[in-house]
């Protein structure tokens, strides 16, 4: 990873400390860095059957307190305080990046089948 991936303030030292803690880590960021970064640890399967159960049976109207809760439970940088303080400015984040992150791990609204 080149050192301008990293969220500011963040060492490469302190990136290998996060992988050996939570394993595979994801930044996610806008695409031209109008808001602030974050890493996230990928969630398992118990965690995402949990989110699966806060959102109940309709899967495409996805309680946006469900997936606050599920984004700020992955979030391994920036700290839980220092990321409180960043969605105190930017609210919607949670949105954004918690959609994201559920497509990290498989929940796409792009697929197809056909019959064989």
């Amino acid at each position: 990873m080149i050192n301008d991936d990293l969220p500011k303030g963040l060492s490469t030292a302190a990136l290998d400390e996060l992988k050996l803690e939570h394993g595979e880590i994801h930044i996610i960021r806008h695409p031209d860095d109008a808001y602030p970064s974050v890493l996230v640890k990928l969630p398992k399967r118990v965690e995402y059957n949990r989110f699966k159960s806060e959102i109940g049976n309709d899967r495409k109207a996805v309680s946006e307190k469900a997936l606050e809760g599920f984004f700020k439970r992955h979030v391994v940088y920036p700290s839980r305080e220092e990321l409180e303080v960043v969605l105190e400015t930017y609210p919607a984040l949670t949105d954004a990046y918690g959609k994201k992150l559920l497509e990290l791990i498989g929940m796409s609204e792009v697929t197809e089948s056909k019959k064989l």
